[in-house]
């Protein structure tokens, strides 16, 4: 049985001036007080004191928070036999954490982790969690006190099915291990050889850590970019220094572990005895909170562009289009004929009281809306006058489609409150997104389109019939088939927006629209497939481009993976929107916010059967063919834009950046 060499106090207190052996006698004295806690050395109240930089009150802190956690979660620190334990033998040859010769140049140490069998199914997150807290904490207690530490992750050869493997609850317990309990004196974390997906990896994490730890963590396109920060040479050769072979590193790593099997096994008995613990005993719910929570952000509803008494205390969305060359919106059930300009001049004249329409090649294609008079009657805030000043402004901006309709123009109007000056950078967005995003934006013929016929199997887009007491309409969304193989993003995104954009054109205006996204069956397989650059472009259309009043969003059916979903979105939404989302795991607490009868059937409600209710706007969808064909016309010209020409990084951002930020 190898003996673990540790430091003494006469040696740490060499390296030392700040350790006293004073302080030490308060924190032995201390100890004994705390019956709930196991034998604490020496050795452990001296890495202890120096992770706090002797400040004796929250050294306390530390102590007792360390061996809690090793008490309440037991699938990171429990069964840690480096020799006899399957699951750690086996993510040994996964993943590496390699403790690098050397230090920098104040004196921190390095620790390197990286990913050494790209396979995803072999990835289990609490083992790797496991097996580098082992290696940390042997190093600890067998090298002493030090300056900082420095962790370099290497994202080569870890893709997204890794990420996809994470469990949001894991992931918190560890960093609060990191940020509350482990001795050490962290400095920075640098992400190297960043991918796409590191991003989504960050805000996984981002809710459970402290601003401190943020402001430590360096995204890096390379390794060369580190060496700002960390002399390159200390590195392995495979990432370009002169530590020798990882594989070496890590073979010896591993040796030493296994040399202190007998140590392992004795620390898995050191935990925390809460009944002895003076005052009310702690349970995992204390320390961590109740699994798969998402806290519900302040309320904030108003965005800046558009002013809005707070009684109102609703998110004001943007706005949308209709027609084109002649302003028209049109259902297949009103096809007509034309062949002739004076038949288009006498249906523009005859027919524009109750349509607006528009020319698909010889074919007019009528959706019937709302009238201008109509809407003045439901709308009082709706002025003849301030259609003409956005006729007007329409004229003038060349590269829009053209005309705009009236019927669109009060659709803009009515989801930005009235407010022309916000309604016309609305009116731009909608367009220029339609432009911009071709991938969920064009291609939209729903019977002809393969990809669109297989995903309406898959997803069900349903307007409710009724409306909320508040006369707010709703929109159910849930998955038809739970198989993530069938599951395919960008076209999920393209259903769901042109069931929305026929939605809101053919109700016309009301005071409000509700969203609900049914969770039930989906899995951490649907998340994989889920493509970060189109959740981006979808959320910023529906907040700055899509002519809605939303008032809620509600996902019903959560788990804990709706966490994960929120937290990707959760950099691309503004919180004014993040404010209108509620989680429900259950019907019970839908019912407070909706009425639940308008559900379909298989949802406790009594609008019929789900399946009839989706075939009907399945089929809706398809007589409005000659629509969305046209739509998919509907663009803007670059070349034609008065000042400069804008592009998909102007609207979107860079694929995949994520925003450092600020150090405080």
């Amino acid at each position: 049985m190898a003996l673990i060499r540790v430091h003494t106090v006469e040696e740490e207190m060499k390296k030392n001036s700040k350790l006293k052996r004073s302080d030490l006698q308060m924190l032995r004295d201390w100890c004994k007080k705390q019956p709930h806690l196991p034998p604490v050395s020496d050795t452990d109240l001296t890495l202890f004191l120096h992770s706090n930089y002797y400040r004796l009150e929250s050294t306390k802190t530390t102590i007792d928070a360390f061996y809690s956690v090793r008490t309440h979660i037991p699938e990171l620190f429990l069964n840690r036999d480096p020799l006899g334990e399957k699951g750690l033998r086996e993510i040994m040859q996964v993943v590496c954490c390699v403790f690098l010769p050397g230090t920098t140049p104040e004196g921190y140490r390095v620790i390197l982790g990286k990913t050494i069998d790209p396979d995803p199914s072999r990835y289990v997150l609490a083992d790797v969690i496991k097996l580098c807290s082992m290696i940390m904490e042997l190093r600890l207690y067998t090298t002493g006190t030090a300056p900082g530490y420095v962790i370099i992750m290497d994202m080569d050869d870890t893709v997204f099915g890794h990420v996809a493997r994470m469990n949001p609850m894991t992931v918190k317990k560890h960093l609060y291990y990191v940020q509350e309990a482990l001795p050490i004196r962290l400095k920075s974390v640098h992400v190297i050889n960043t991918a796409p997906f590191v991003e989504m990896l960050l805000n996984i994490a981002k809710p459970f850590m402290k601003k401190e730890l943020m402001n430590m963590i360096f995204l890096h396109s390379s390794a060369d970019s580190v060496s700002k920060r960390i002399p390159i040479d200390i590195l392995p050769n495979d990432q370009g220094g002169k530590a020798g072979p990882l594989k070496d590193l890590w073979a010896a790593e591993l040796r030493n572990l296994e040399e202190h099997r007998a140590w392992f096994l004795e620390e898995d008995m050191r935990k925390v005895d809460e009944s002895l613990r003076p005052e009310k005993a702690k349970n995992i719910t204390d320390i961590f909170g109740v699994e798969g929570s998402f806290k519900k952000l302040d309320i904030d509803y108003f965005p800046s562009r558009c002013k809005v008494p707070i009684e109102y205390k609703l998110y004001l969305a943007h706005a949308t289009k209709t027609g084109e060359n002649y302003g028209a919106r049109g259902t297949g059930n009103h096809d007509l004929c034309v062949k002739t300009p004076f038949q288009i001049l006498w249906c523009y004249r005859e027919l524009t009281a109750w349509y607006e329409f528009k020319l698909i090649d010889n074919i007019m294609v009528l959706m019937k809306m709302m009238t201008l008079e109509e809407e003045v009657k439901k709308n009082s805030d709706l002025k003849k006058s301030d259609l003409d000043i956005l006729r007007d402004w329409c004229k003038k901006q060349p590269h829009l489609p053209h005309p705009i309709s009236d019927g669109e123009l009060i659709l803009f109007l009515h989801s930005n409150y009235y407010q022309i000056e916000a309604t016309k950078p609305t009116i731009d967005t909608f367009h220029t997104v339609k432009t911009h995003a071709p991938d969920f934006c064009s291609n939209r013929d729903p019977l002809n389109s393969k990809n669109l016929c297989e995903i309406m199997k898959v997803l069900a887009c349903v307007p409710l019939p009724g409306t909320t007491a508040e006369g707010w309409k709703m929109m159910l969304v849930t998955l038809l088939d739970h198989d993530p193989a069938h599951y395919v993003y960008v076209d999920a995104v393209k259903l769901l927006c042109m069931a929305i954009e026929l939605w809101l054109f053919t109700e016309g205006t009301v005071p409000g629209h509700v969203l609900i996204l049914d969770i039930n069956g989906f899995t951490a397989g649907h998340l994989a497939r889920v493509s970060l650059t189109v959740m981006k472009k979808c959320l910023y259309y529906i907040q700055e481009a899509l002519p809605i009043r939303l008032k809620n969003a509600h996902l019903i059916n959560t788990s804990p993976i709706t966490d994960l979903v929120m937290n990707m979105m959760k950099p691309f939404t503004k919180n004014q929107f993040l404010n209108l989302v509620c989680l429900h795991t259950d019907l019970e607490s839908l019912s407070k916010k909706i009425p639940t009868d308008l559900l379909p059937n298989e949802h406790g409600g009594k609008a019929g059967p789900l399946k009839n209710l989706w075939a009907d706007e399945v089929r809706k969808i398809e007589e409005h063919r000659a629509w969305f064909l046209e739509e998919d016309k509907r663009k803007v010209n670059e070349n034609l834009r008065p000042g400069k020409a804008k592009t998909a990084t102007d609207l979107f951002g860079v694929d995949g950046s994520f925003k450092k930020l600020d150090i405080d």
